[in-house]
């Protein structure tokens, strides 16, 4: 995220969209084992589903659709 975006993401971001997207059933939720080197936390691993992969590659249909319908010469001009 930050390559593309220039901007370190919050933890708590990513962790609160990655939870709504485990209600969604677009990904799966796992923890590792606790480990001393995280103070005895344990990982928590997330895996996308058949479903998520399906919604992720419907969005990005969508998106391809939306820009390509946009010409360069819509942004001539631009403010």
């Amino acid at each position: 995220l930050k390559e593309v975006t220039g901007k370190d993401p919050l933890y708590s971001t990513l962790y609160t969209t990655f939870e709504q997207l485990v209600r969604k059933g677009y990904l799966d939720k796992r923890f590792g084992e606790p480990t001393a080197v995280r103070g005895g936390k344990r990982k928590v691993y997330f895996n996308i589903t058949k479903n998520g992969f399906e919604a992720l590659k419907a969005a990005f249909e969508n998106q391809k659709a939306v820009w390509g319908g946009i010409s360069e010469e819509s942004f001539k001009g631009a403010v």
